[in-house]
């Protein structure tokens, strides 16, 4: 993909998290907490994608090879930074946020993954497009049902953001034990990062239900 639709496909990825930052945060936070989180939120994903392809891809690694390999990674690292930064900053809820910003993200992510794999149609790629365009599906069904789920006492928001993510790094793992060569992932390495980012969200699931 050449650079005017690769940037035309990042800005519409862009819109999409915007938007749904700013439509599950409108009814708590006024619009220039809002916007100003979302600004430092993508400033920070997209610094560490620059960072990725430019400085990183001089480096190489005996198990991901080039750097650049990781910027999937660099950007979980550099969105979460922000993250708590924009909390810290705006006196935010964690969860809320973290939902909020986290699904938002992954609407980004989803958007680039199914335009690549258009541009470069395979059947692995365009299976891997309709599951990901499922994930939004199931945080739709999750939202709505999360409060009527028996074990989930707690009834607090974050459950259908936290439990989706999970299946995505699961997921994640699952792929790249398989060795498929799907972008983003960097083998071995994904394996255990994907692993335990699943394990975390999942684990944080069961903390919120817990809350009182």
């Amino acid at each position: 993909m050449s650079t005017l639709p690769l940037s035309i496909v990042i800005f519409i990825g862009f819109i999409f998290f915007s938007f749904f930052y700013w439509r599950r945060l409108k009814e708590d936070y006024s619009p220039q907490v809002i916007f100003s989180g979302s600004f430092y939120m993508t400033g920070a994903v997209l610094l560490s994608l620059l960072l990725s392809f430019t400085v990183f891809k001089r480096y190489s690694h005996p198990v991901v090879g080039g750097m650049e390999n990781l910027w999937f990674w660099f950007a979980v690292v550099f969105y979460t930074i922000s993250l708590f930064l924009v909390i810290y900053r705006f006196k935010m809820r964690f969860f809320e946020t973290f939902e909020a910003s986290a699904v938002g993200i992954l609407l980004w992510f989803i958007v680039v993954f199914v335009s690549f794999s258009l541009s470069r149609p395979t059947p692995l790629s365009l299976l891997s497009s309709l599951y990901l365009v499922f994930l939004p599906l199931l945080f739709l069904y999750l939202d709505k049902k999360y409060k009527n789920i028996s074990w989930y006492k707690s009834g607090k928001v974050g459950f259908s953001g936290l439990f989706t993510l999970g299946i995505f790094f699961l997921t994640r793992s699952l792929v790249a034990i398989a060795s498929f060569p799907v972008l983003s992932l960097s083998g071995r390495f994904d394996i255990v990062l994907s692993a335990a980012m699943s394990f975390l969200l999942f684990f944080a699931v069961y903390n919120l239900s817990q809350l009182k």
